[in-house]
């Protein structure tokens, strides 16, 4: 689907439905927010040092890809986000890309299981910055301490990922990673809250 196609579906009558103690009007109809909807949200955060990931899902024509890189860049370049935006994908030529068009967004490399098995821990680190990524994004079944020193010697933020347990907070903590990212934010939030 295209832009236009996904902002005319309904994705919070669903929410009224299911919830009926804490529905409201306003959930009814509301759509899928365009990246600039979002990218307007997070400009408009003001005092606050909220950062956005955008992951760029790619496909396999080169030139659809490098059109899709290209528009993000502009659209964080026009807001002045690049210190607030951080561009991640699977596809590294992809990171690469956005590194050339705008070398002040910082950029991540992703990498899950199915890469593991293709490169070992040494492997993902040097991909990374082979590809001028600023951030190693790893999906939680990753983390081990060996590639987490590695990243760090390299200079890389280690960012673990989909983290739905709150007693990843603490491992985060002791293992010092940049980041976590989570389907959940405000269990997570809670769990932060409560902890301090």
């Amino acid at each position: 689907m295209n832009s236009g196609e996904l902002v005319q579906i309904d994705v919070g009558s669903w929410f009224n439905a299911s919830h009926p103690p804490f529905a409201l009007p306003f959930y009814a109809k509301q759509s899928i927010p365009t990246l600039d909807q979002v990218l307007t949200l997070l400009e408009n955060q003001t005092g606050r040092e909220l950062i956005a990931y955008v992951e760029l899902k790619t496909v396999r024509r080169q030139s659809v890809n490098a059109e899709l890189a290209q528009t993000v860049v502009d659209l964080v370049e026009q807001r002045n986000l690049q210190n607030r935006v951080v561009i991640i994908s699977f596809n590294l030529r992809v990171v690469e890309l956005v590194k050339e068009l705008s070398p002040a967004i910082r950029t991540g490399a992703l990498f899950g299981p199915r890469q593991r098995a293709t490169h070992s821990a040494r492997g993902m680190v040097s991909a990374t910055l082979a590809c001028g990524a600023d951030e190693i994004l790893l999906h939680h079944l990753l983390v081990k301490r060996g590639i987490l020193n590695l990243a760090r010697a390299a200079n890389l933020n280690p960012v673990v990922w989909t983290v739905d347990d709150p007693k990843w907070l603490s491992r985060a903590r002791m293992l010092g990673l940049h980041a976590l990212m989570t389907n959940n934010p405000a269990k997570m939030l809670k769990s932060l809250q409560q902890s301090s």
